[in-house]
């Protein structure tokens, strides 16, 4: 298997793309913080904002490995 890393993938519907630290406040909104939409990851429901900032940016630098894949 030939790894590539996350790549963004758009559709005319949809567009996948890496995450940005610019997302952080949606995410925590939306679903980082929800005890139910987390119930399945392998990570607990985020407390507070910084949980989600700390976690994006450690897949962000994660991304530089080709065998990372969010």
């Amino acid at each position: 298997m030939k790894h590539t890393g996350t790549q963004a993938i758009k559709t005319k519907r949809l567009t996948l793309r890496k995450l940005e630290l610019a997302d952080t406040e949606m995410m925590f909104n939306n679903w980082t913080s929800d005890d139910e939409v987390t119930r399945f990851l392998r990570w607990d429901a985020h407390k507070t904002i910084d949980d989600t900032k700390n976690m994006i940016q450690m897949w962000i630098k994660n991304y530089q490995s080709n065998s990372t894949y969010y």
